[in-house]
Formats: C-alpha cells, sequence, structure tokens
C-alpha cells in the first residue's frame, strides 16, 4: 500500500510492484481472486489507487529473490521515513545484499557523469 501510495505521490504513471507475499499479489495480479478477508480492504485501497496509473504490474518475486529489497524496506521502517538517508550510511548487511543482487550504486557517480 505505502509502495503505490508513494509512486502515486510521486506523479508516476507506469510502476512494477514487486512483492513475495502471494496472498497479496496474486488477488492484485488477478482480481478474479477473492483476497483473505483479513487484507480485503486493503487489496481494494490498493486497487482504488492504481486506476490514477497508466500502468501498474504486479509481480511476485520469492523472498529469496528480494532480499535487499526486504532489508531495505525494514530499515526505512526503522528509520521511520525521517527524511533522505545518505547511501554511505547504509547497514552492512544491506550493503551486501545489494552487492549480491548486483544493484550497489556507483558512488563516484553524479548524475550521468561517473568517473571510470
Amino acid at each position: 500500500m505505502l509502495a503505490i501510495q508513494k509512486a502515486a505521490d510521486a506523479g508516476f504513471k507506469k510502476v512494477v510492484i514487486e512483492g513475495d507475499a502471494w496472498n497479496v499479489i496474486e488477488p492484485l495480479r488477478n482480481q478474479v481472486i477473492a483476497p483473505h478477508w483479513s487484507i480485503k480492504t486493503v487489496v481494494e485501497d490498493i486497487l482504488f489507487l492504481v486506476k490514477g496509473f497508466d500502468n501498474v504490474n504486479f509481480s511476485f518475486v520469492g523472498r529469496e529473490g528480494n532480499e535487499a529489497a526486504h532489508l531495505l524496506a525494514g530499515w526505512a521502517a526503522l528509520l521511520n521515513w525521517n527524511g533522505p538517508v545518505p547511501i554511505s550510511n547504509l547497514s552492512p548487511l544491506i550493503s551486501q545484499a545489494l552487492d549480491r543482487d548486483g544493484h550497489r550504486p556507483n558512488l563516484d557517480c553524479i548524475s550521468l557523469f561517473c568517473k571510470k
């Protein structure tokens, strides 16, 4: 819910939402499948928000396939969204997961110009 709300607030029109909770992602992908009663309201709220986008894809990714995202989400929740935090302040666990996934940003990059 927070991801789709942040994307809407940022003005994105095309998004891919990945999640490791099959019971949430599947009713979002295939609206014929009824969500469990405990998450029905959240699923309905998300489906309402996606009406403001041009294109939204929901994708299930197993926990082993999104370790970095899982750790980043926990870290962000711990920080309680108190504003931007430099990437150099990432926890070593998150940095290691990003390195394993090949998503570690080049800290020498400034905008589109990077040191080789």
